[in-house]
């Protein structure tokens, strides 16, 4: 992904700085990577995680269901 990405910011200009970051919250990519990409050390928005919390398997809206014979 890290090639994708590079060529999407610094060749085909498809991807911002912005873009980018959001793909080292996915952890598609590292912060060194973003780095390489962008020439700028990579700085986390205020106030967000990118640990998923364990609510979020509780509101998805499916259920473990064992089907009966």
């Amino acid at each position: 992904m890290f090639i994708t990405f590079k060529f999407a910011y610094q060749l085909w200009n498809t991807m911002t700085k912005e873009d980018v970051a959001a793909q080292v919250a996915k952890s598609a990519i590292t912060a060194d990577q973003y780095k390489t990409i962008v020439g700028e050390e990579y700085q986390a928005p205020v106030g967000t995680s990118t640990v998923a919390s364990d609510s979020t398997a509780a509101t998805s809206g499916t259920a473990n269901v064992t089907p009966t014979a």
